[in-house]
This record gives structure tokens, sequence and C-alpha cells, in this order.
């Protein structure tokens, strides 16, 4: 199956974190192709704490997957720990490592830990922009306005892309 899985970072060497998730996801997930590196400000609720204002680093990888979704996710949580991401208690605490899983392929799935496609999916241009680089011909499957729509006219149309949104733009950086 096809999975498509965003990975961010705020906190401590943002590209070494990135680095080390994608080396350890590598090792259940193969044809691994990674978008670029885009830079965006965290989301933060209205109420959240002001030092939690660091900006991410985000990208998205696309890879097939032999695991059930459940399974993937398990795999997810520990690689996050095990590349140094520590449990707080707000959601909006800058993160080591955040990996999501975005879509897994054509699946709906909607529990108590999991659900697929990411519900906040058309929301975040650090997400959307990415895959529309890499997998511009991917057909979106959430429902509503753009399903059916490739992820490039989804994100021509919700961010003007390819122009860069003023609160995301791309690194010069590799994972290399």
């Amino acid at each position: 199956m096809q999975v498509i899985l965003g990975l961010g970072s705020n906190l401590g060497d943002r590209i070494l974190f990135l680095s080390q998730a994608i080396k350890k996801l590598g090792k259940f997930l193969t044809n691994i192709q990674a978008s670029s590196i885009y830079e965006s400000k965290a989301l933060l609720s209205k109420d959240a704490s002001p030092e939690y204002d660091i900006d991410y680093l985000n990208l998205v990888i696309y890879a097939d997957c032999s695991l059930e979704p459940q399974q993937l996710l398990e795999h997810i949580k520990q690689i996050e720990q095990s590349v140094g991401r520590k449990e707080r208690k707000d959601i909006w605490a800058p993160r080591e490592i955040d990996i999501d899983i975005l879509f897994y392929g054509n699946k709906k799935i909607s529990s108590e830990n999991l659900v697929i496609p990411h519900t906040q999916i058309l929301n975040r241009n650090f997400v959307v922009i990415p895959i529309a680089e890499i997998l511009p011909n991917y057909i979106c499957t959430i429902e509503g306005k753009y399903f059916g729509k490739t992820m490039l006219e989804v994100a021509s149309d919700l961010f003007a892309y390819p122009k860069l949104p003023n609160n995301l733009k791309l690194t010069n950086l590799c994972l290399e």
C-alpha cells in the first residue's frame, strides 16, 4: 500500500531529527520519496504559551508500506520516542519530531487513535504544498470540494502554489 506521511520538527537539531526519523522509517517502508523541506510558523492556540512559537521544518514522504495502518501508527510512535520526542501534556507544545499518517492508499479510517485521511491536511500549506511537489497528480480522497482533484489543483486553489505563502519557505537543507 502507498502511504503519505508528514514529518515536522521545531526543537533541537531539526534536520537531524527529520533525518533520523526517515532512516528509521526506511526499515519498514520502501521506495521512499521525500519532498523538499519547508519552514513554517508553529500552529498555536490563542492561549498557547509564547515560548511555543518556534518555527517548524516540515516535509512529506511517499512510500510503499506492507504494515496495516494500526501497525504503522505503533511503529511511528516508537520512532518518535527513539528519535527523542518527549511526552508533553499540552498538544501545542514544541516537538522534537512529529510524524503523521496523512493518507494510507484510499483507505478511510476513523478510530479513537487514528483518523485517515488526516483531518487537517487541507488546512496546512506545509502538507498540501509538499505533496503537490512530489505527487502533483495524486488524487485527493478527502470528502468535500477537493475530492477527486489532484493535489496540484488543491495546492493551486488553496495556496496559490507554486508561489509559496509568506508563512512558508523552502529551506536549502538536505537530509543526505
